[in-house]
Parts: C-alpha cells; sequence; structure tokens
C-alpha cells in the first residue's frame, strides 16, 4: 500500500534562449505544467493559484483536462462470494409471488 503525499508540480516556460523577453521585462510565462514529471493539458485561459502558509504548507488550485475519470471504492462492496445483489432481489422477488 502506498503512502499518501503531496504532487510534483512544475510550472515551466519553455523558451528559446534567442526569443526576446515579453515586454522586455524578465518574468516567466508558462507554457507546460507537469505533476510528477509528466506532462499535463491545462486550458488556456485556467488561473494556477498557488497558496504557501506560514505552516510551510503550499497548496496549488489548476484547471486541467482529463483523459479519462474513474471514481470507486478501492474494494469491491459485495464480496465475491456472495451473489450479485440483483441476483438476489430477483430471487427473494420470485419466492415471494409463488403460490
Amino acid at each position: 500500500m502506498s503512502t499518501a503525499r503531496g504532487v510534483d508540480l512544475e510550472i515551466v516556460e519553455q523558451k528559446l534562449r534567442t526569443e526576446p523577453l515579453v515586454d522586455g521585462l524578465n518574468v516567466i510565462v508558462p507554457n507546460d505544467v507537469r505533476i510528477n514529471g509528466l506532462p499535463v493539458l491545462v486550458p488556456s485561459d485556467t488561473t494556477i493559484e498557488i497558496e504557501a502558509s506560514d505552516t510551510g504548507g503550499v497548496t496549488a488550485r489548476l484547471s486541467v483536462f482529463v483523459g479519462r475519470l474513474t471514481v470507486h471504492p478501492e474494494r469491491p462492496a459485495v464480496d465475491d462470494g456472495d451473489p450479485p445483489i440483483y441476483a438476489q432481489l430477483l430471487l427473494e422477488l420470485a419466492e415471494s409471488h409463488q403460490p
């Protein structure tokens, strides 16, 4: 079982050294976002909010495009040895309607 921990978030500006600075200023204009080293797609109009607390924790809030989303319990709700709930209900229904 793995231990939960924060992700590694990289907000990167990929620019060739020959490209000029933005409006002559030395600012970072991110065009690449990586989570745990893997590039992720971020909508162009998204805002990335970063908040640092006095206790040393840092949180980030951003929107990413999702390729596949799965929401499920880690363990099955019904033991594999038990019949599926719908089969059990059908059996009870059939038994209750027998003369």
